[in-house]
């Protein structure tokens, strides 16, 4: 199960890129988007997640399946000049029968060599934490890069033209091989993925059920506007290996991002309560 929630994470963060005379090809257009997103240096993104999360059998499950429904909104500013970032997210969680609705929020700065964290859940006031980031983490978690994994293991079909937050883009229509994208990320990073292992990554994608990605790309300037993201994943005991135990997880979720404000000034502040945190080391 904490596996499973540490690749939605990944798979989350992995997302946010496709887009919207004649028609170019997919590579030629995806190769326009690269060579612009790589002069950025800044921008903004807004995240809204809507998850499904279903677990039946096991020893919480037993007498009845869980049945969750988790909503995310995310705001996340881009210092790439500096190699900074700026995360603020707000969850609702809730449950089919009720036993089970809690409000979280959460914090996280990247700034220099330091990353800053809170989470702010009921009952347990928000504490802030920081600790110091390997060499190179920045470009370990270059966006980009990541995003141009991802073209690079999908079959991408250029669907038309469209005008999307008043912007005339080109609409992509993505299928990424998830195996194939698994296999770039273990090959390029040297980030440690906490219990996530090259195995884990070929078990893991045998659960997803469906995943695509649709686009809407600048048709001017080549930049990322809109996302739209479609994942469901499944899992049994069987598929994790644990062949005494019975039932299912899923996850069905949704995600809808928008990207703005390129090259605009940023100002990105630490909160001083976070700077005067204990340091810890989470690597």
């Amino acid at each position: 199960m904490k596996k499973l929630f540490i690749i939605g994470i990944l798979i989350i963060a992995l997302l946010p890129f496709t887009a919207c005379e004649e028609l170019p090809a997919g590579d030629e257009l995806m190769s326009r988007v690269y060579e612009a997103m790589a002069e950025v240096d800044s921008y903004k993104e807004d995240l809204d997640v809507t998850m499904r999360f279903y677990v039946e059998g096991g020893d919480y499950t037993a007498d009845m399946p869980l049945a969750m429904d988790i909503i995310a909104d995310s705001h996340i500013i881009y210092d790439v000049v500096n190699e900074e970032m700026e995360m603020t997210m707000e969850y609702d969680i809730s449950s089919d029968d009720e036993d089970i609705t809690m409000k979280m929020e959460m914090a996280i700065y990247l700034v220099g060599d330091m990353l800053y964290a809170m989470m702010d859940v009921p009952f347990a006031p928000g504490e802030w934490t920081k600790s110091p980031v390997p060499d190179g983490y920045w470009e370990e978690m270059d966006y980009l890069e990541i995003q141009m994994n991802l073209f690079e293991a999908s079959g991408i079909e250029v669907l038309g033209k469209e005008r999307k937050e008043n912007v005339e883009c080109y609409v992509v229509q993505m299928k990424p091989d998830i195996s194939q994208l698994f296999e770039l990320i273990m090959g390029q990073t040297t980030v440690p993925l906490g219990q996530i292992s090259a195995s884990d990554f070929d078990m893991i994608s045998e659960m997803f059920q469906n995943y695509s990605v649709k686009m809407w790309i600048d048709k001017e300037e080549y930049l990322i506007v809109y996302a739209e993201i479609q994942m469901y994943i499944e899992a049994t005991p069987e598929l994790m290996g644990m062949y005494d135990e019975e039932g299912m997880v899923s996850i069905n979720a949704t995600m809808d991002m928008r990207s703005y404000d390129y090259d605009l000034p940023v100002a990105i502040r630490v909160p001083e309560e976070a700077e005067e945190a204990e340091e810890s080391f989470m690597w």
